[in-house]
């Protein structure tokens, strides 16, 4: 992991206690858990509380370096506690993130739904602004939307004659 991603380790752990929590450990942690499902493959992002700005770029930072340490293809996201996503955000991983996790390795990105109307909304402008070579949609429930990225994965094994 680079210097960048160390400065912002540093604000991020600086910004509250759960912010310093997050930065020790993003795996599990306050505001979200991170586990690889084997059965798809992918790496499921389960967010337990609305990140700050901060936060919420530190875990995606976290989430590109263990798709492409893990060789993962798909990212899982239970977004139902997700209260709104910040325009700036939104742009941030649409036009920065997005490109650099499919340039990692991502090929596929589901995700559960928010709870709350603005997440929904929040949401659907990073969905439609998709790089090519990322696959992308949500779910009510997160069972549906592992089962689409099980269908990504078989679909991506069969070569296209």
């Amino acid at each position: 992991m680079g210097q960048q991603w160390e400065k912002l380790r540093a604000v991020v752990a600086a910004e509250s206690y759960e912010g310093r929590v997050v930065s020790e450990g993003v795996a599990d942690n306050p505001i979200c858990r991170l586990m690889i499902d084997p059965t798809i493959p992918c790496l499921v992002l389960h967010w337990r509380k609305n990140p700050t700005s901060l936060q919420l770029r530190f875990v995606l930072e976290s989430v590109i370096e263990i798709i492409q340490a893990e060789a993962l293809p798909s990212l899982m996201g239970d977004d139902g506690q997700l209260l709104r996503i910040s325009p700036e955000d939104q742009i941030w991983i649409s036009q920065n993130w997005m490109p650099r996790a499919v340039l990692a390795g991502l090929r596929a990105a589901a995700s559960a739904v928010p709870f709350s109307n603005l997440g929904k909304f929040s949401l659907d402008p990073i969905h439609i602004s998709a790089p090519q070579g990322l696959a992308i949609n949500s779910f009510d429930r997160v069972d549906d939307a592992k089962r689409w990225l099980r269908d990504q994965s078989r679909t991506r094994l069969v070569d296209p004659i």
